[in-house]
Formats: structure tokens, sequence, C-alpha cells
């Protein structure tokens, strides 16, 4: 193989399938690896709440339970942040956010419910 530089290498074409190997240094020894098992790197955070709740940049899946209110941040967060909110209880749950969920300030999850929210760096869209 010859030596190219990673900038001179032509573009993968996309999306990727998650099978295609990479190599990774690992222990001071190159190594492969597949692109799935790095994807697989990017931890998933869950938490339970039963009361309101503001999110936290680094959560991924909230699951609510009771009539209580789950407010998503701007702040600290990328455009492309996603978070996933299941209401698992039989109350109300009242997704809100300073900025719009879709085109209003608040979303409402019936009992079993859920939603992705994805900001985009100016609101949030519901997936």
């Amino acid at each position: 193989m010859a030596v190219v530089k990673i900038s001179a290498l032509p573009s993968a074409t996309t999306p990727l399938a998650g099978t295609e190997i990479m190599p990774v240094v690992q222990s001071g020894t190159t190594a492969q690896v597949s692109v799935q098992n790095v994807a697989n790197l990017a931890a998933t955070t869950t938490t339970t709440q039963s009361g309101n709740y503001t999110v936290l940049a680094t959560d991924s899946t909230i699951f609510a339970s009771g009539t209580i209110t789950v407010t998503l941040i701007t702040a600290g967060i990328t455009s492309g942040k996603t978070y996933r909110i299941k209401n698992i209880g039989t109350g109300t749950v009242t997704v809100s956010s300073g900025v719009n969920i879709d085109t209003a300030t608040t979303f409402l999850l019936s009992a079993k419910q859920s939603i992705d929210a994805q900001y985009d760096g100016t609101q949030y869209w519901v997936l």
C-alpha cells in the first residue's frame, strides 16, 4: 500500500454500511476495526424522571413518568443533538424549550408516546 495523506484520499460514499474497515492505534499497535464498532462508542445516557426535569447536554434518552415538564436546553449543545423523550407513565408529559419544537415551544406526550427532538442550532425538530 502506497503512503497517501488522508487529505488526498477520495471521499467515501455515504451512508456507510458499518462493515467498512478502518485503522486504529490500540496500545501502540495499528489494528483494524469496523466502522460500526467505532460508532458503538458513541455513549447514550438514559435517565428516568418523575418530576420536572431540565435535560443535560450529556442526556440521550429521557423516560418521563407522571404529569411533568421536560425542558430542552440550547446552551452547551451542538447542531444535530437529539433527545429521545418517552412518556412511560399515565400522565401528560410536556416537553418545553425556549425555542420552537417544530412550530411551538411546547409538545405534549400522552401515555406511552415518545418523540425524538433534534436541535438544528436554531430550534428543535420532531423526527
